[in-house]
């Protein structure tokens, strides 16, 4: 059977059937006696294995994700979601939230141990990020969780009602990285790879209150806001932190050599 480079196989139990993948991550299950291809899947896709019974084709891909495919036919039985980048608890401790790098979110309930995604489990809109979500954080009130990401967008949902805002730019095309709510709830800011800091009104999400530009971070990966709603903390991806005064847009302090 000529295949890619680097390929990896897999024997079915019956021995009748092979899955093979290689370094481009496309993965299919052959027919060794009449070299039929039952199927193709891809994904990235870089090592594979048959469950004892025959009944599941595990395969694992390049970004640390396991799926278990029904081994007949290739279709996604149970799936891990994929890796996280990013975490919030709501403030009762009754929700973690995870932002994750296919853009999607995921709701987890503690006191019932329920998890699903914020799309399956809005009744009203999905409301996920197109490619990867960088930031989530809930708002002091725990009814509302921003989210920011790779599609350059601010995203504000319901996780009670599943109403949604947005998307709402402010950080032109580069990735939205840090998202965080003032501390009585009226504001959200949000950073990224654009060397600016967006602040805007909660009560009216598209109109920006407040802009502090070039603050001299870049690729910023972390944004808080202090609880009085009047300091906004930032650090970048190069070991360096600073503190601004949200009403007169001046840096109170900076330092770096942080990791």
């Amino acid at each position: 059977i000529p295949w890619g480079v680097g390929a990896n196989v897999a024997f079915h139990p019956s021995s009748k059937l092979i899955a093979i993948t290689d370094r481009s991550g496309t993965t299919c299950l052959r027919d060794i006696e009449t070299d039929d291809v039952i199927y193709e899947c891809g994904g990235g896709i870089i090592s594979l294995a048959f469950s004892p019974d025959g009944e599941t084709l595990v395969t694992g891909t390049w970004h640390g994700v396991v799926q278990f495919r029904d081994a007949r036919s290739g279709q996604i039985k149970l799936a891990q979601p994929p890796p996280a980048t990013s975490v919030a608890v709501s403030p009762d401790g009754s929700i973690i939230a995870t932002g994750h790098t296919d853009g999607s979110i995921h709701l987890a309930d503690l006191t019932t141990g329920m998890s699903g995604t914020v799309q399956t489990q809005q009744s009203r809109a999905p409301v996920h990020h197109r490619i990867t979500t960088w930031s989530v954080a809930f708002a002091p009130t725990g009814h509302w969780l921003a989210s920011v990401g790779a599609d350059y967008s601010i995203r504000l949902q319901n996780v009670s009602t599943g109403g949604d805002l947005g998307p709402f730019g402010g950080h032109g095309d580069y990735h939205v990285t840090g998202v965080a709510f003032s501390g009585d709830g009226r504001y959200v800011a949000s950073a990224g790879n654009s060397e600016t800091i967006s602040v805007r009104s909660f009560e009216t999400p598209d109109l920006i209150t407040s802009m502090i530009s070039n603050v001299g971070l870049d690729h910023m990966s972390s944004l808080t806001v202090d609880p009085r709603g009047t300091l906004i903390g930032a650090a970048d991806r190069e070991g360096r932190i600073a503190v601004w005064d949200v009403k007169s847009k001046q840096k109170v302090d900076s330092q770096s050599g942080y990791s």
